[in-house]
């Protein structure tokens, strides 16, 4: 029986990513049409919990089409980097931002993996390092992303994680008020929705 390998994952899961862009740049659910009109894709909690982002530097790691990237910089961070594994989410974001007249100094998207950020994008350190809902599920290797979210604070600066417990993975999608699905499941999820 063939088990797939984390590395085989990643891949699957990074392909999947490309194909789901134009689907979500399209969809209800991202709302790109609100979200020119100047709709916040933040939720009330991290708006308050990170706070006063003014003249300050932001990076948000996994930030797939770069829309909580950008509403950072629309909240006055001086400069927003965004980062994700997807090409064409890369590319979405940067025509957004530039659709924002923002200038790549104001926000710049960088495609590479998570793992490589230090490398990656272009300052050493940022006043706050944040990832949004979703990300780390994603993951092979938590402790080896905290390391690498944590080399890229800077000094006076914070991590900002938002994110949901899996456990509602498990529940039936239609109401979400029933065990469907099997928590401890070792084998690869597969979602074939939009």
């Amino acid at each position: 029986m063939y088990s797939p390998t984390p590395a085989d994952w990643r891949e699957t899961n990074r392909r999947r990513w490309d194909e789901r862009v134009p689907l979500h740049l399209a969809s209800d659910y991202y709302g790109l049409d609100a979200f020119r009109a100047g709709k916040d894709p933040l939720r009330d909690h991290e708006l308050a919990e990170v706070g006063d982002v003014r003249g300050k530097s932001l990076l948000h790691l996994q930030c797939h089409i770069g829309l909580d990237t950008l509403s950072w910089a629309r909240h006055g961070a001086s400069r927003v980097v965004g980062l994700d594994f997807s090409e064409p989410a890369v590319e979405a974001a940067r025509e957004l931002a530039a659709e924002l007249n923002l200038t790549p100094e104001q926000a710049t998207f960088v495609a590479a993996d998570v793992y490589d950020a230090a490398e990656a994008v272009p300052d050493a350190s940022y006043d706050i390092v944040y990832t949004g809902v979703g990300a780390l599920g994603w993951l092979p290797d938590i402790q080896r992303w905290a390391e690498t979210a944590a080399s890229l604070v800077a000094p006076g600066g914070f991590l900002y994680l938002s994110e949901f417990h899996p456990l509602t993975d498990v529940l039936d999608d239609a109401t979400g008020s029933r065990v469907e699905h099997d928590y401890f499941a070792r084998d690869a999820w597969v979602d074939d929705t939009p």
